[in-house]
């Protein structure tokens, strides 16, 4: 019998790796035994990692989520630097001594338009 040594999915990029082998698994109609039980544990791994990451919890804060939308649109905190234009407003945002909705308002304008 062989071990199946294995571990939590802690990044993005590790659940879309699972997710492309459990694509494959799906589509064999010969899986070995050995093939059947990595699919089943890749398939539990996921369904953590997912309701993990994608389904904030009571303990997310607004610089998480921040973090959490720029990852997923590929952008870089200095990307929003660039946005804001100011190193200093992003630090702030941060470390949570501005809110989020006054550096959008500000920047955007008050009706969240550039108006």
């Amino acid at each position: 019998m062989r071990i199946i040594s294995y571990r939590r999915l802690r990044e993005y990029s590790e659940n879309e790796k699972a997710l492309a082998i459990v694509e494959e698994l799906m589509h064999r109609s010969d899986r070995s035994p050995e093939e059947n039980e990595l699919y089943e544990l890749l398939i539990t791994l996921i369904e953590k990692f997912e309701q993990d990451y994608y389904q904030p919890s009571s303990t997310i804060n607004p610089q998480s989520m921040l973090l959490f939308l720029l990852e997923q649109r590929s952008l870089s905190i200095q990307d929003l630097m660039r946005f804001l234009g100011s190193d200093a407003i992003v630090e702030d945002l941060m470390n949570g001594v501005q809110s989020a909705y006054s550096v959008f308002d500000i920047h955007l304008g008050q009706d969240g338009n550039g108006k």
